[in-house]
């Protein structure tokens, strides 16, 4: 079976990982989310009491720790392990969505994972995968690159959805989407960037549904 990588960068909010999880299923593809990979780090330095933004002592969390990432068929996802026990909502607090800047930042942390990613998609050969950096360094080569943003308003008002939080905090959410994008988008290794050919899709107007069928279409052609 030919390799088949499609790549889908963009900023928190965007969609980028309903749309990847979701066009996986519908063509049988591997989805490989990367953020649930640095968000296990994230997780793992925050319960060992690592402070993440002293680069040096994150060794001490691969040290300490043990990771493993399986693709569930059953599941249809990526499960994430961290010392043989599950994590699920444990990644997704608000504590670890402010540490994982900072440990996507960690050179060490990039070297391991792109490493990681890298050798799950070349063994699955057919694989999505989401993230700021996957179609200009974790796979400048991929098939299909794909670029999602959407006004900062829109994505906050898609946090708010996810995390069922009130309207009313609509600012503050929308000033940690801000805060996030630049710390993603000002750091030294694996920025976020759009890469020179992907195809950008702006979701701000568009339906899940309609930005769903558009990549899918494009993998389509591809394959």
């Amino acid at each position: 079976m030919e390799q088949l990588i499609v790549a889908i960068d963009g900023p928190a909010g965007s969609g980028k990982t309903t749309i990847a999880r979701n066009v996986a299923i519908m063509l049988d593809m591997l989805y490989l989310d990367t953020g649930a990979m640095y968000r296990t780090v994230a997780y793992a330095a925050l319960k060992d009491g690592v402070d993440v933004s002293d680069f040096d002592k994150i060794t001490q969390v691969f040290e300490n720790n043990t990771f493993d990432f399986k693709y569930c068929e059953k599941k249809k996802k990526m499960q994430v392990f961290l010392n043989e026990e599950e994590l699920v909502n444990e990644i997704r607090t608000d504590d670890v969505e402010v540490a994982v800047s900072d440990v996507a930042r960690n050179g060490i942390v990039r070297e391991r994972l792109v490493a990681l990613q890298r050798k799950i998609s070349k063994k699955e050969k057919r694989v999505i995968l989401d993230g700021r950096d996957i179609g200009t360094v974790v796979f400048p080569d991929a098939d299909v690159k794909i670029f999602l943003t959407a006004k900062p308003e829109e994505r906050a008002r898609r946090r708010l959805k996810d995390k069922k939080l009130p309207e009313s905090e609509i600012k503050i959410v929308m000033k940690d989407l801000l805060r996030r994008d630049k710390i993603d988008s000002e750091r030294a290794i694996g920025p976020l960037k759009q890469a020179e050919d992907a195809i950008l899709i702006d979701t701000t107007e568009l339906i899940l549904e309609e930005v769903i069928n558009k990549v899918k279409e494009l993998i389509i052609a591809k394959k």
